[in-house]
């Protein structure tokens, strides 16, 4: 599958049995036939998925945008279904696109692989803002120092742990951290020293910006620990002290930005 951004006049047209996304305002997934009738929307139609179908390309479609299909059969039956569930993924792109552009506050969690730590951390710092209204105002998102997982969702586990306390980390996947991050954000969060050297490395052109990078546990100042744990090799109870130590630091952090910013 070649992925590509552009318009129709920078497109170039698609080989036989390759799925192209481009960028027309959104992502959209144009096929062989498509070009050639001149469809190239930001909407996607049940045409698409039949094509993908066809062209043995439905599942790693699925899998670059973390749609979990490992349980769908592979018909044209599904074509309607699968379509759906890209689509769905392109809203909650323009959404995120949307709250970003008016948050007045930019948080960014980093861990690893940005299926553990870092989504915990973003979900639940996100309904801590929900509760308080400030939701709109301070712009939440995570992100991994390395590329193992892009376009995964959070570890199950992980998921499981957070639901169990109110927090649906279903919406999030992961993506790896980029220089542009540390001049978009204003709070660079590392879950441990080794994320936190990585970031600091990002930014030796730019050493202004090494003040927006901090330890995550620095907001929590009470707890005896100042690094948390990896729990992705270990059990459910890994992942339940993970979210204590993150609710922990989450508070703190809110409290901060609160009094930073007077909101």
């Amino acid at each position: 599958m070649h992925v590509q951004h552009g318009d129709r006049e920078g497109l170039r047209r698609p080989e036989a049995g390759i799925a192209i996304l481009v960028g027309v305002d959104d992502l959209a997934v144009v096929t062989v036939a498509q070009y050639e009738r001149g469809f190239i929307d930001q909407d996607v139609d049940d045409l698409t998925g039949d094509a993908l179908i066809d062209q043995g390309l439905a599942q790693q479609v699925c899998e670059f945008f973390g749609i979990n299909a490992q349980h769908e059969r592979w018909s044209k039956v599904i074509g309607s279904r699968i379509m759906q569930a890209i689509r769905a993924r392109f809203a909650l792109s323009r959404r995120a696109e949307a709250a970003e552009a008016k948050a007045m506050v930019r948080v960014l969690f980093v861990c690893m692989g940005n299926i553990c730590r870092s989504p915990l951390a973003e979900g639940v710092f996100r309904r801590m803002l929900e509760g308080v209204g400030l939701n709109e105002k301070v712009y939440v998102d995570s992100a991994g120092t390395h590329s193992y997982h892009i376009g995964a969702p959070p570890d199950a586990r992980g998921q499981a742990t957070a639901l169990r306390r109110g927090v649906d980390l279903r919406g999030i996947r992961a993506r790896r951290v980029v220089e542009a991050d540390l001049i978009e954000f204003d709070y660079v969060l590392a879950m441990d020293r080794d994320n936190l050297e990585h970031l600091l490395e990002l930014c030796q052109e730019e050493p202004e910006l090494r003040s927006r990078i901090h330890l995550f546990l620095d907001f929590a100042p009470d707890l005896p620990e100042r690094e948390v744990p990896d729990p992705y090799y270990g059990g459910s109870t890994g992942f339940e002290r993970v979210m204590d130590l993150v609710e922990e630091a989450a508070q703190g952090l809110l409290v901060h930005i609160r009094k930073r910013y007077r909101i």
